[in-house]
């Protein structure tokens, strides 16, 4: 599971090439712990709504209220814990695709965004960007160089 507090304000000035990257590339772990996060939340949903569909006659009698409540309670739970999660990974893959504004020429930030953050080959931002993949290549060499980010590190 992605870690959102893993990070926590470190200058950029000792940021490698390297480290500038995987930070980048951060963003696709978050898209993909998001729609996990979804899934699970969908299955919790589903298991809520099966539980108010229940009737106390399916039930044991001295089980039936206790039983009921505290499963509410802990898919209640469950639900929250759920939602403050992607809410904070939501907040964070925001913060890494706001960062790439520090990169001053359009086509170099895009580029960075389409390789590093997103995750598409050179090829596809080569052709979303509509140039030659040495282009984009240079323009990637250009926006990493330029970019500055004050991360997270704990």
């Amino acid at each position: 599971m992605f870690d959102v507090n893993e990070n926590i304000w470190k200058e950029n000035s000792g940021m490698t090439e390297k480290e500038k990257k995987s930070y980048l590339g951060q963003y696709a772990n978050i898209e993909a712990e998001i729609k996990s996060l979804e899934i699970d939340r969908n299955e919790i949903n589903n298991e809520a709504e099966r539980i108010k569909a229940m009737k106390y006659s399916d039930m044991p009698t001295a089980h039936k209220i206790t039983d009921i409540s505290d499963t509410i309670v802990r898919i209640t739970d469950q639900q929250n814990k759920i939602d403050k999660l992607i809410l904070e990974l939501m907040t964070e893959k925001a913060i890494i695709l706001d960062s790439t504004n520090s990169i001053s020429d359009t086509h170099a930030r895009l580029a960075v965004k389409y390789v590093y953050a997103i995750g598409h080959t050179i090829k596809r931002a080569s052709e979303l960007l509509i140039c030659s993949e040495r282009t984009v290549d240079r323009l990637l060499k250009k926006g990493i160089s330029e970019y500055n980010v004050n991360i997270d590190v704990e």
